[in-house]
């Protein structure tokens, strides 16, 4: 007795986040940016889990092929704020460490130490040790006892007795932290490292952003 697969005699149900995936990779005259509003629309199912992980590996690699647009960056942002849920607290600084350190030593973590001894409110979050041979910031919080926090409360109780506190990312975003460690999957980082250091969670006064590639000064 032979078990073959049953004839397909009728057309599947596009899954609807195919349109995102097409408009990304539709060829080089074909293919073009998402617009602000389909890459809110695309980051949101993303989030809520209404993709295959078929369709999210093609999708944050077509971003990296082409590179995230302002716009598409926007809109990620967008999403990712709208589904946060994040309380209100004074916070100067928003300080992301998401890169690791290759070829110097993580100075800025005395930075932030000296500012925050000096009154300065200073959030650091990170993704973790995702790529190796670099040093990260997570690495370090006991040896420099910057405050690691695991939620809001402990991150508002660290901002008020030492000015610095330390949250993971996937103790806020746990969507995103998933799309960051497959990048030992893919291959490849994504572009949801330049999102995360965007995305500001406590919307502190003041961002900071390093930036190594020229391209990315516009985004």
């Amino acid at each position: 007795m032979n078990d073959y697969a049953a004839l397909v005699t009728e057309t599947p149900e596009e899954h609807p986040f195919a349109t995102f995936v097409r408009i990304l990779g539709k060829g080089k005259r074909g293919a073009r940016n998402l617009t602000r509003e389909e890459a809110r629309e695309a980051m949101g199912m993303l989030l809520d889990e209404k993709v295959e992980d078929t369709q999210l590996g093609a999708f944050l690699m077509l971003l990296r092929h082409k590179e995230e647009s302002p716009e598409e960056l926007a809109g990620f942002t967008e999403a990712v704020r709208e589904r946060l849920n994040a309380p209100d607290m004074q916070v100067d600084i928003d300080w992301p460490t998401y890169a690791g350190k290759k070829r110097h030593l993580p100075w800025y973590l005395l930075a932030a130490k000296c500012l925050a001894q000096n009154g300065v409110r200073i959030l650091l979050h990170g993704g973790g040790a995702h790529t190796a041979g670099r040093l990260y910031t997570e690495q370090l919080l006991d040896l420099l006892k910057i405050p690691l926090c695991r939620n809001w409360s402990a991150v508002k109780n660290s901002l008020e007795q030492d000015h610095l506190a330390f949250i993971p990312l996937a103790d806020w975003a746990p969507q995103l932290q998933r799309m960051i460690d497959l990048r030992n999957t893919l291959g490849l980082r994504s572009p949801i490292h330049s999102l995360a250091r965007i995305l500001n969670p406590l919307q502190a006064r003041c961002g900071l952003q390093s930036i190594f590639h020229p391209g990315y000064q516009s985004v």
